[in-house]
């Protein structure tokens, strides 16, 4: 999962990008609509397949949405992220990792899944 890993990091530093270019511009309830509009896609997508990412690439993806966080509430770079994730009210990447994966589990349960996605899950 390197490669796919990498290549999400590279979209998640570019939206990071585009936010500090409009930081100065915007309020922080904008910067948090920016976030939840073009960087959690990005985190969230497909990752209940590569969720057995191991946890070298989870502190990867960690790192990045700290500073995310730190640049919506301007907080100063020794600023703890768990400080940060608390202010905020977001999950850790892992956290929202498995609470996908366990939404999946459950569609499959509930029968609720599309067409496509049926064959792939089924009960025994």
């Amino acid at each position: 999962w390197n490669y796919h890993i990498d290549h999400v990091l590279s979209k998640l530093k570019q939206t990071l990008a585009v936010m500090r270019q409009v930081q100065p511009f915007v309020n922080q309830a904008t910067l948090v609509t920016l976030y939840n509009s073009i960087f959690l896609p990005h985190l969230t997508y497909a990752c209940t397949v590569w969720d057995g990412a191991i946890l070298v690439q989870y502190d990867k993806l960690q790192r990045i949405q700290n500073r995310v966080g730190k640049l919506i509430l301007k907080a100063p770079y020794r600023t703890p992220s768990v400080e940060i994730l608390s202010r905020l009210g977001w999950k850790t990447v892992k956290t929202i990792h498995q609470q996908q994966k366990a939404l999946l589990v459950y569609k499959a349960l509930r029968n609720a899944l599309p067409p496509y996605m049926r064959r792939v899950f089924s009960l025994r």
